[in-house]
C-alpha cells in the first residue's frame, strides 16, 4: 500500500513513540487481534468510549 501511495508512513513525535513502546511492553503477553492493532490519525475516533465512559487514547492527542 505504501508503494501505491495509498498509505503514508509518518514519523511519530518522541512522546508518542515512547508511549507506543510503553503500551507494547505492557500488553506484550496479551494476544492481539486486528481491532487491537488499528492505528489511526482520524480524530473522529475521539467520540468512541469504553463502556460509555472512558475515551480511546489517541496518538497524537489533541492536547
Amino acid at each position: 500500500m505504501v508503494d501505491r501511495d495509498v498509505l503514508a508512513v509518518v514519523d511519530l513525535p518522541g512522546r508518542a513513540l515512547e508511549r507506543s513502546r510503553v503500551l507494547m511492553a505492557k500488553y506484550a503477553d496479551v494476544p492481539m487481534s486486528l481491532a487491537d492493532a488499528t492505528f489511526t490519525l482520524d480524530s473522529d475516533f475521539s467520540v468512541y468510549r469504553f463502556r460509555g465512559r472512558r475515551a480511546l487514547d489517541l496518538i497524537p492527542s489533541r492536547r
